[in-house]
């Protein structure tokens, strides 16, 4: 299972996307921050913790949704710049 694709000629899925790593717990909480002000906000959001849902394949849902986003927001640490991606 995958999460469902877009074609290029539809609206984008989510206005923004949050990248950040979940080893850092102050980026994760800021993260989830951001999510809920998005939501409260009625801004789609793609926010791992809160997107990705049992038995969904990890790294195509992340592929799909930032190729399906029209902003990337990348919640910079230490331990972000120290992760292989």
């Amino acid at each position: 299972m995958s999460c469902d694709v877009l074609s290029a000629t539809q609206a984008k899925k989510y206005t923004i996307f949050l990248g950040h790593t979940g080893q850092d717990v102050t980026a994760s909480n800021f993260a989830a921050f951001l999510s809920h002000e998005c939501k409260r906000e009625q801004v789609s959001c793609f926010y791992d913790a809160g997107s990705i849902h049992p038995g969904i394949v990890y790294d195509a849902c992340i592929q799909d949704a930032v190729k399906n986003c029209e902003v990337f927001i990348s919640i910079l640490s230490p331990t972000y710049f120290k992760r292989y991606w």
